[in-house]
C-alpha cells in the first residue's frame, strides 16, 4: 500500500512539473511518464513507463522514443489447487514509434520484458492522445501483455 501511495505522490509531482513546463517554448515532448494496466484473460499487467525522445522527423510526423518500465504481471490460477495469484515483478526495455500530427497518434512499441527467469519479446500497437505542447497523455493498446489503457503526462 505504501508503494502505491508513493507512486501516486511521485506521479502527481511530475504531472505538476509537466503542467508548469507545458507553457514554455518546447517543440517536442522530450519525456513521457504514464502508468498502464492491461489484461489478457488469465493474466494482467500493471506498469509504470518512462519514455525519452530519441529522434523526430523534420515534419514532426514521426517520433522515436526509448522506453523503460517496471511493474508486475499477475497470473490467475484456474486449474490449480493453489488459488493464490502468482505475481511476477517485471522490467521492460523498448522503442516506441509515434506517427501522426496534432494530438492523435498511432503508437507502436516493441522490445523485451524480463520475467523471473526469461526475457521475452513483445509488441504493442495502439492509439495515443498526446498534445504537442505537453500535458495529459492517454494510451489505448493491444499486444503481448494484453489489452489495456494508460494515463500520464508529457513534458
Amino acid at each position: 500500500m505504501q508503494k502505491i501511495i508513493k507512486s501516486i505522490i511521485v506521479f502527481l509531482f511530475l504531472f505538476s512539473v509537466a503542467k508548469a513546463r507545458s507553457h514554455s517554448s518546447y517543440d517536442h515532448n522530450k519525456v513521457v511518464l504514464y502508468a498502464d494496466i492491461a489484461t489478457f484473460g488469465i493474466w494482467s499487467s500493471t506498469l509504470v513507463n518512462v519514455e525519452v525522445l530519441l529522434a523526430s522527423s523534420h515534419s514532426d510526423n514521426l517520433r522515436l522514443y526509448a522506453k523503460v518500465a517496471t511493474g508486475s504481471v499477475s497470473f490467475i490460477p484456474f486449474l490449480s489447487s493453489n488459488q493464490s495469484v502468482d505475481e511476477i515483478k517485471t522490467k521492460v526495455g523498448a522503442l516506441t514509434l509515434l506517427t501522426g500530427q496534432g494530438n492523435h497518434h498511432f503508437d507502436a512499441s516493441g522490445g523485451v520484458f524480463k520475467g523471473r527467469t526469461s526475457i521475452l519479446p513483445f509488441l504493442d500497437l495502439g492509439y495515443r492522445y498526446q498534445r504537442p505542447e505537453g500535458g495529459f497523455v492517454f494510451r489505448g493498446k493491444a499486444g503481448a501483455l494484453g489489452i489495456g489503457i494508460g494515463i500520464g503526462c508529457s513534458f
